[in-house]
């Protein structure tokens, strides 16, 4: 463009020059002709014809001057083609260039577009997935509900007719043997004063401390199968009774309380009971302990419970696969309770069994 622009320019001013001459021509010819007219010599004649060929002359170089304007207008126009010429092809490039970017915008985003459905159908997949898999799950933890409900309604049906069967046992025994064994001591208490031998009064009078003793375990026997505590004092004073009564010369049973402020119903006390009561029974049994530890405790609302005996100790591997009815029983009724137990136990040193599970029997 910038050359375009300077042979316009230069061709302009070769065209202004080639008027000027023009000019100066026609104003010199006027002048001859003038000169002309006053001329009357061979030697104006001469000098007209020597203006003549310089006007021949100034002729010639104005065709030169016109033929080279017109060779730099023709190169001036040619510029000019080759200008737009260029200005097309760029503006063609352009177009291209633009159809190009359209286009590899075009792919880009239907690549982009891809995997973007790809991505969501792939999450969507994964989220059915996952939403059939918790669905199984539910299924799987409703069953398994159902199938702990069925167990705990059975375990709950069990432990009533236990504790139904203990209750009418205890009563049979007190009503039943306890006034026959009470009839019969009045009974020997009469003739031992009718005796007149001492001989037969000295049997007699050992036949009823026989039926003392026999009175006494027959209260404790049926005291075990329902205590009379539990129902109207509550669990505490019915353990520290039951230690109390367990403990002998040769066997010390204890019972500690730490900060048990929950009252428990009646039931779950009665369940309690009875696995403190089968432990400390098992103690007794196989443990050979000089003293035996019965503590129960609060803490983060679950109540723990711990029996603690310095007997001879067992190997708890054992125990898998041989557990006694005993423990088979402590077993049930924590699962029950939803409990939990852990046994350590060391050769000649001693057991400790552990116990816990939630104060709130719904959590």
């Amino acid at each position: 463009m910038e050359q375009g622009r300077r042979l316009e320019a230069q061709f302009e001013k070769e065209r202004q020059k080639q008027l000027l001459i023009q000019m100066q021509l026609q104003a010199d010819k006027k002048e001859q002709q003038l000169s002309l007219m006053h001329a009357l010599s061979g030697q104006q004649m001469q000098q007209l014809e020597n203006m003549k060929l310089n006007e021949e002359n100034q002729r010639q170089q104005l065709e030169v001057v016109q033929l080279e304007a017109e060779k730099r207008g023709q190169e001036l126009r040619l510029s000019r083609l080759e200008t737009q010429q260029r200005a097309n092809e760029l503006f063609s490039s352009k177009q291209q260039l633009d159809y190009k970017t359209r286009i590899n915008t075009f792919y880009f985003l239907l690549v982009c577009a891809f995997f973007i459905s790809a991505l969501l159908l792939l999450y969507a997949y994964r989220q059915r997935s996952k939403t059939l898999k918790q669905n199984e799950n539910m299924h799987l933890l409703e069953l398994a509900r159902e199938k702990q409900n069925s167990k705990i309604s059975n375990l709950t049906a069990m432990l009533e007719g236990q504790e139904a069967e203990r209750s009418r046992l205890a009563r049979d025994l007190h009503d039943g043997l306890g006034g026959l064994l009470s009839g019969t001591k009045i009974g020997l208490s009469r003739a031992s004063e009718k005796a007149e031998k001492p001989e037969l009064k000295t049997a007699i009078n050992s036949s009823l401390d026989q039926i003392d003793i026999a009175v006494q375990e027959l209260r404790r026997v049926a005291h075990n199968l329902m205590p009379e505590l539990l129902i109207k004092y509550g669990l505490q004073e019915t353990i520290t009774e039951y230690t109390e009564r367990m403990s002998g010369e040769k066997l010390e049973v204890s019972a500690v309380f730490v900060n048990c402020t929950t009252q428990l119903n009646q039931e779950r006390q009665i369940l309690v009971y009875r696995i403190i009561q089968e432990l400390v029974n098992n103690a007794i049994k196989h443990a050979e302990a000089s003293q035996i530890i019965v503590q129960l405790s609060e803490n983060d609302n679950r109540l723990h419970i711990t029996v603690e005996d310095d007997g001879k100790g067992f190997d708890p591997q054992q125990l898998n696969g041989k557990k006694s009815a005993g423990m088979h029983n402590v077993e049930t009724r924590l699962s029950f309770l939803k409990g939990k137990i852990n046994i350590h136990s060391q050769h000649n040193i001693g057991t400790t069994i552990e116990l816990d599970f939630p104060l709130d029997p719904n959590a």
